[in-house]
């Protein structure tokens, strides 16, 4: 539509992504992932710029205060200041493999090819780990951070004496208050009330498909995890017990993800629902034919859906906001193997060189000054480089619009 002179105009970010949504448009703030419906005669574009007009005084302090109107200079300085070289401090994560060890035989396990052999003793382990987090405490504290501990194997829970001296360890070493964060990726075969109870916060990451699916996948454990479910439904009532259930989609078991649900629902059981796509790996006996995309494909049209309907907060939205997206951005991120060796993130596999002292490389000024730098976050360790523009552009407008229809049905 051609704008009005007699009414006030505001030039939209750059960093808002206007998407056509009926007789609407949808404003979607990358910087913060605030979303705002628009009717269209308050919306005008000319060659370069998108303006508001006609807006109520409310709708402006609200628009104004989300940063919808922020400029390109004012990010960008903020882009260059803080985030082109990598950090030392903020919010850290450390990933502890106690073990590379497992009690069941998963035939999708990304490990199944890893020697198994363990070259360190626990003693040593644990001086290792606290001399390390020993060192970085200071500095969380100072950056008023926060401290994420995951353990993962293997089968960590193997090794739950082991657990508990790390988290006992920590708690002597932590005279600064730092908030300390627990989470455990477990097959809950020995998980327990008594050993939850000693942490006072923590979160719980187990897998479940349907009976026939989850017993051919997963050493014929169904019936013991949902036994184990039950017998801590209790305990995952209170805020400070979180569990998160991850499905593991492929092929053949995407329709069975609601009877899934209903399971669960019907044991009265507190829990957080990830759906993702399995990830072929070499060595591993399954083999996953649905790719990525047709995987995002289903999500959108079938998995989220589902989700929303059972209030379990499906993942629709891309990712946003202005950080490098990358474990690398911290220095202090890392990941501890079974045999002590210290590497940069759980992205690098025991297969790669060492990479304890490479970092993020410095972010590029093509980044810096990339409209979309908030989707991608810039270049990683892991990724190839940029092309010098951000390819997904329909997929996050697919993403962004699955949103709004989704929010539009509660």
């Amino acid at each position: 539509m051609m704008c009005k002179d007699t009414n006030e105009k505001y030039a939209l970010s750059k960093y808002v992504e206007v998407i056509e949504y009926g007789n609407q448009f949808i404003l979607f703030n990358k910087l913060n992932g605030g979303i705002v419906l628009m009717d269209s005669d308050k919306i005008c574009f000319n060659d370069t710029d998108t303006y508001l007009t006609c807006l109520k005084e409310m709708e402006l302090e609200y628009l104004t205060e989300e940063h919808f109107f922020a400029d390109e200079q004012s990010v960008q300085k903020y882009i260059a200041d803080n985030l082109k070289f990598a950090q030392t401090g903020g919010n850290t994560n450390i990933v502890i493999s106690v073990t590379e060890k497992c009690n069941l035989n998963c035939k999708y396990c990304y490990q199944s090819d890893w020697d198994r052999h363990e070259k360190i003793d626990d003693r040593e382990y644990l001086l290792l780990l606290v001399e390390y987090i020993k060192s970085i405490l200071p500095k969380i504290y100072e950056t008023n951070g926060r401290l994420l501990i995951q353990f993962i194997g293997g089968e960590p829970l193997l090794k739950k004496k082991l657990i508990l001296e790390i988290k006992e360890a920590i708690d002597s070493l932590n005279i600064y208050g730092v908030d300390v964060y627990y989470t455990i990726d477990t097959n809950i075969m020995f998980l327990t009330r008594e050993f939850l109870e000693q942490f006072k916060k923590i979160t719980i990451n187990t897998t479940l498909t349907a009976p026939h699916d989850h017993n051919r996948l997963r050493s014929n454990s169904y019936d013991a995890v949902l036994e184990r479910l039950q017998e801590l439904a209790g305990l995952f009532e209170q805020e400070n017990y979180k569990l998160t259930i991850r499905y593991n989609v492929h092929q053949d078991n995407v329709a069975e993800l609601e009877s899934v649900i209903d399971v669960l629902e019907g044991m009265n059981l507190k829990f957080a629902m990830d759906v993702q796509n399995i990830t072929n790996t070499e060595g591993a006996v399954f083999k996953n034919k649905l790719s990525d995309e047709d995987f995002d494909e289903i999500y959108l049209n079938q998995i989220a859906p589902i989700l929303q309907k059972h209030s379990l907060e499906p993942d629709v939205l891309p990712q946003y906001g202005i950080s490098r997206h990358c474990s690398a951005s911290n220095k202090l991120n890392c990941k501890f193997y079974a045999n002590g060796r210290k590497v940069l993130c759980n992205a690098m596999f025991k297969t790669l060189k060492e990479m304890q002292e490479e970092y993020l490389p410095e972010l590029p000024e093509m980044c810096i000054r990339c409209i979309d730098f908030p989707y991608c976050g810039g270049p990683k360790l892991c990724e190839p480089e940029c092309s010098g523009a951000f390819r997904d552009k329909e997929g996050v407008r697919q993403r962004i619009i699955k949103y709004v229809q989704l929010c539009g049905e509660e």
